[in-house]
């Protein structure tokens, strides 16, 4: 008798956000530091495209486990809400 073979376990995935460029220094951060808190908090690997000329957006590339750029999603988000806040 033959069963169905066990549900793939998803061990890496990759997101892709896109944000306005006007954001782009804000989840950077004064030299890098807002991205490198994301990076540690999050331990997913986190790559800002360069935007395509004339675009008034960019790409930002999350990969790692679900866990992680779930993690790193919410904490981009948590950083340009808080700056939006205090602006």
């Amino acid at each position: 008798m033959y069963r169905g073979s066990q549900p793939a376990i998803i061990t890496s995935t990759t997101v892709e956000v896109v944000v306005p460029r006007s954001l782009v220094p804000i989840i950077h951060g004064e030299d890098g530091a807002c991205l490198k808190q994301i990076r540690q908090f999050s331990d997913a690997k986190i790559t800002i495209t360069e935007p395509k000329p004339g675009s008034a957006e960019t790409v930002i590339i999350i990969s790692g486990t679900p866990e992680q750029t779930h993690a790193a999603q919410s904490l981009i988000q948590a950083f340009v809400m808080s700056e939006r806040e205090s602006a």
